[in-house]
């Protein structure tokens, strides 16, 4: 694996090194933004500083700042995160825009990084999850997968109910809830009620202090203008967005099915994904085996997960392979085959979706039995 990582970091780097030949402005040669998808935070951060906060919940306002950083068309751009997430975008407003994409990018690294630190990685797993092509796909994108993938990390490292650390990284969660939406049912099967009670104040503490900076026109606008849209592209989005997402519900979208048909079928898989993880997390006494399960099944149960999120297989293979003695011989195949599937699953699932073979709910299936399934696993890998 690190011989294949450091191969891709290689491809990467020239391929980000081709990407930004002939950059001009903020536009790459390609017409796209460099840093892809940041272009909507450095708009929001700038016009919250600007006091346009609730602005930037209507898209066409967001689209028409957007307008004076780059002349060429970039189709449709809207902030999706709820309105606490403006209490921490705004800083990068201050900045150049370039400075505050070499900021971000390395913000979401650290925070990734850090996550599996304290998680119990050491430094060579540590280097392989952050230089996964999940992670380079979420600074390719500008995108906020390892800044949520470390924070994922470090709530379930807690290591006692009032883990400021943890709880700080939860509470943050809720702006991207498809990472952190499973932590209150393992919490309350470990009968964790404090921790859970101080997340939630934490949470309630960052709405407060959000409808006191900001109002509460802000959270109107993100409801009844933002959500809408959003909604919209995610059941019915087509073209290149199709490729990034590995969901059941994208699977069968691609096979010909439409939103609202595709949907009760991730419902139903997702359903009996969560059914077993719940049985699994009541009936284990290992918690390797609890945590690595949490992440395998948060991309089986979203249906909206993407490539740039999906450093958290990487995460759950690490814990398995950590916590289960070292298969040898033929045996050995198996677990680093699918560590391996997981990690270049993000790389791999444009070409796969984009050729009508949307593979991504089975590899990640194929994970999650394997970890639901394992009965050998090592109590002291994960402290």
């Amino acid at each position: 694996l690190a011989i294949f990582s450091a191969l891709y970091l290689f491809a990467f780097l020239q391929f980000l090194g081709d990407s930004i030949a002939g950059i001009e402005g903020i536009a790459l040669a390609t017409g796209n933004p460099a840093g892809g998808d940041f272009i909507n935070l450095y708009s929001v951060a700038r016009m919250v500083l600007e006091g346009e906060a609730v602005a930037t919940y209507f898209p066409e306002q967001l689209m028409q700042f957007q307008r004076s950083l780059i002349e060429q068309p970039i189709g449709l751009r809207l902030w999706a995160y709820p309105p606490h997430s403006l209490l921490f975008v705004w800083p990068f407003g201050g900045l150049s825009y370039f400075v505050a994409l070499a900021l971000w990018s390395a913000l979401g690294l650290f925070v990734l990084g850090l996550g599996a630190r304290r998680m119990g990685f050491g430094w060579l797993e540590t280097i392989l999850l952050v230089a996964s092509p999940a992670s380079m796909q979420s600074i390719y994108f500008g995108q906020t997968g390892n800044f949520a993938a470390g924070a994922l990390l470090l709530a379930l490292s807690a290591r006692k109910q009032t883990d400021v650390l943890a709880i700080s990284a939860t509470a943050l969660l809720t702006i991207k809830a498809q990472f952190g939406f499973l932590l209150p049912t393992y919490w309350a099967l470990e009968k964790q009620w404090r921790l859970i009670l101080l997340v939630s104040a934490a949470t309630l503490g960052l709405f407060g202090l959000t409808f006191a900076v900001f109002g509460s026109e802000v959270w109107r606008a993100y409801f009844e203008v933002t959500v809408p849209v959003l909604s919209n592209l995610e059941s019915s989005g087509t073209g290149a967005f199709m490729q990034m997402i590995p969901s059941t519900f994208m699977a069968f979208r691609i096979l010909g099915l439409e939103g609202g048909a595709a949907m009760p079928f991730h419902l139903a898989f997702a359903a009996l994904v969560f059914a077993m993880l719940v049985f699994r997390l009541v009936k284990s006494t290992s918690k390797p085996q609890k945590l690595a399960l949490i992440l395998f099944s948060i991309g089986l149960i979203t249906p909206y997960l993407h490539v740039y999120d999906l450093s958290l297989l990487v995460a759950g293979g690490f814990i398995m392979l950590r916590a289960m003695p070292a298969p040898t011989g033929l045996r050995a195949i198996i677990p680093y085959a699918l560590v391996l599937s997981g990690w270049i699953l993000p790389h791999a699932l444009f070409g796969l979706n984009a050729g009508g073979w949307p593979l991504g709910p089975v590899i990640m299936f194929a994970l999650f039995l394997w970890a639901w399934s394992s009965k050998a696993f090592d109590e002291e890998s994960i402290e």
